[in-house]
């Protein structure tokens, strides 16, 4: 596999990323306050977390975010722990986001968004683009 097309499955990659995180905030996530109401009743309230902390980790976790795929792009070998450290982080965070259901198209993005991550983890680490990354002595 040469660079060239690497930085392609990388650029459809952020392509789908992007359309499916503008999905996610427009159409994905609207529920109804009455099933809100019901699920708060059995599961209890969200975690509250402090305003400028939570937007403070946003920020930072977006700037890594960008420097991680930018790495990617430029074949820079401390991108891929950074990239695989931040989706880690992402699923972690997952718990403390409010109730949304999963329905739909919602649903099917979701699915091939998390398929695409792995199939990009795989490529950077065991498939021919892995050897892009390694350290070259002059």
């Amino acid at each position: 596999m040469s660079k060239r097309v690497f930085r392609l499955i990388l650029a459809a990659y952020l392509v789908f990323e992007t359309a499916a995180s503008f999905y996610n905030a427009f159409f994905g996530v609207r529920v109804p306050a009455d099933i809100v109401r019901q699920l708060y009743g059995v599961f209890g309230q969200p975690v509250v977390l402090p305003q400028w902390p939570t937007v403070a980790l946003g920020v930072i976790s977006v700037v890594l975010f960008i420097w991680a795929i930018i790495g990617l792009f430029l074949f820079c070998p401390s991108a891929r722990p950074v990239f695989v450290i931040l989706l880690l982080i992402f699923a972690a965070i997952a718990p403390l986001k409010p109730f949304y259901i999963i329905s739909g198209w919602f649903e099917v993005v979701m699915h091939v968004r998390l398929l695409f991550h792995g199939f990009i983890i795989c490529l950077i680490y065991f498939g021919p683009p892995r050897e892009y990354f390694t350290r070259r002595s002059t």
